[in-house]
């Protein structure tokens, strides 16, 4: 299967909406590639991997002419500036559990 960058953008805007729909992450952040494999997305992973590698599909297309990474190009938040907040995040989510399923939603004690 032939991947570009351009294919290699979508596909990974589509794995990222995909994981904020069931996660609740936020679609800016972008994945481990690790993370990518171990879910599944080898071929993603790979294209992710050697993304400046990667042919061009449109001659008009201005990804073609910069030498930046699939994170730069896609304009996502790296993964060391977005686990702290993650994890911020997810404290937050088990709360809002904890107070529903304790307290009836209310956040008074």
């Amino acid at each position: 299967e032939f991947w570009s960058k351009e294919k290699a953008i979508k596909e990974l805007y589509q794995y990222l909406e995909s994981y904020r729909e069931h996660n609740q992450r936020p679609a800016v952040w972008m994945p481990q590639l690790a993370e990518l494999s171990q879910e599944g997305y080898s071929k993603l992973f790979r294209a992710s991997s050697r993304f400046e590698k990667l042919p061009c599909v449109s001659v008009f297309s201005s990804i073609g002419n910069q030498n930046k990474d699939i994170l730069s190009i896609a304009g996502l938040v790296p993964f060391r500036e977005w686990r702290f907040f993650e994890s911020q995040l997810q404290l937050l989510v088990e709360m809002r559990h904890y107070f529903d399923l304790h307290h009836n939603g209310s956040e008074e004690f």
